[in-house]
Formats: C-alpha cells, sequence, structure tokens
C-alpha cells in the first residue's frame, strides 16, 4: 500500500488509529551446598534497531530491476533499494505479512525506509508485545535521524500516544512540528489528530485547520477537503 510519495510509503495503515517474560531456569548444584545456580535470563527479544550501521534516509528505486524482474536476487545481493522495491511489489500482490522479510532487509541493508516499515508493522498490530513497541519506537528515532520524513511523523505519534505529563506531551508536540515544518505532508496531519485527540496540550480548531492545509499543500492528498484529521484516518 503507497503513502504519500511512493518511496516513502510505509506497510499496512501506519496512521490508523490502534487501538512474555522468560522462565527462570534453575540449575541444581552438587559441588557444594547453597543456592542453586540462576541462569541468565533474556528479559528482551533483540531488537532491529540493535548494531544497526548508518542509514540513508531511502533507496532510490532501481527501474532496471523492476523492469527485468530481478528485484529479489538483486535484494538478496545486497541492494536495500532493490529490497525496497521487491517488498512494494509483494504488499500489493498479497499483503503486508510477506513483505516484513524484504523490509527488514533492507533495513539491515542501511536503508532507513525498510526500517521505518519495520516499526511501523510493529506498531500498527494490536497484537504487538511492549517489547515490538519499545522496537518500533527505536527504529523510529534513528530513521527520523537519518532524514526519513515519514519515521519522524510516527516517531512523534508513538511520544504522544505515551505521553502522561505535560512534559511528554510538550516533547511529543515538539517532535511533531518538527517533523510538519521540515517534510510537511502526512507528518503535519499526523500532529492535525493528535492536537484533535488532546495528547498534546491545548489546541484549536484554527490550528488543526492550518495544519490540514499545509499537509494539503505538501502533497498529503488525503488532507485536502478536511478540515478534521480524525475524519482521514481508519
Amino acid at each position: 500500500m503507497y503513502r504519500w510519495v511512493v518511496v516513502i510509503a510505509v506497510s499496512l495503515a501506519a496512521c490508523r488509529e490502534r487501538h512474555q517474560p522468560a522462565e527462570h531456569a534453575f540449575a541444581p548444584t552438587t559441588v557444594a551446598p547453597g543456592p542453586a545456580a540462576v541462569a541468565p535470563v533474556d528479559a528482551s527479544p533483540p531488537c532491529l534497531a540493535d548494531g544497526l550501521g548508518p542509514l540513508v534516509a531511502m533507496g532510490t528505486y532501481r527501474r532496471k530491476c523492476l523492469d527485468a524482474g530481478n528485484c529479489a536476487i538483486a535484494c538478496t545481493d545486497g541492494s536495500g533499494d532493490a529490497c525496497i522495491a521487491h517488498a512494494y511489489t509483494v504488499q500489493q500482490e498479497r499483503d503486508s505479512d510477506a513483505a516484513q522479510e524484504w523490509f527488514v532487509r533492507a533495513c539491515k541493508l542501511g536503508v532507513a525506509n525498510g526500517c521505518t516499515n519495520v516499526g511501523a508493522y510493529f506498531w500498527t498490530r494490536d497484537e504487538a508485545s511492549p517489547a515490538d513497541d519499545a522496537c518500533g519506537k527505536r527504529l523510529f528515532e534513528l530513521a527520523c535521524n537519518a532524514g526519513e520524513a515519514f519515521a519522524c511523523g510516527m516517531f512523534g505519534r508513538v511520544l504522544a500516544a505515551e505521553a502522561e505529563t505535560p512534559e511528554q506531551q510538550q516533547a511529543a508536540r515538539r517532535q511533531l512540528d518538527s517533523a510538519c515544518t521540515t517534510y510537511g505532508a502526512m507528518s503535519c496531519r499526523m500532529y492535525a489528530l493528535h492536537l484533535e485527540k488532546g495528547e498534546l496540550g491545548p489546541s484549536d480548531p484554527a490550528t488543526v485547520r492550518a495544519l490540514m492545509v499545509r499537509a494539503c499543500s505538501t502533497g498529503d492528498d488525503a488532507a485536502c477537503g478536511h478540515e478534521k484529521a480524525g475524519e482521514t484516518f481508519d
């Protein structure tokens, strides 16, 4: 499913509304009396964000591999932008789940757009675990730091959804305001949505309308003709 700019499209409905601890293993000791030895416990599963190298904002779609129909091969051979191209092809032809392995590979190969897609997959799943949510947040932040526009908006959305104090609300507001100012388009509609929901402190309809106008004028067609962001989200 393509979003507001083809190369910044994010898997799933990344803008829609969202709605096990390991067991301790005890090993008995026969060497000397005393407490049983406790095996190390992995408190959380690995996150794709762990150990990532430098990221580039997005791959450039390899028209050649799309025309030749060999993007999967080029991806396997190490082209991150071919991984993105193939992932979107798979996503259109089948489903988002099937595309994830290719977005994961793109992310590992240093394409921030792949990382954003993986983060969105985690964040939009109703059954996502707290570890998934935390991993998705880290992926958004890393991709945003690389200049990936959609990731910057999504990072702001996560901050807004998590905010419990006025200070946290202001941090989320700053992030979304920066994303909207820098990139426009859907980041502005995300900002408007969280203002409407009251998750960022006081706001007014005029501010929301202005954000929707900016979103529309900078490439987010879904915002056009709407004064309220909530009307445009699933």
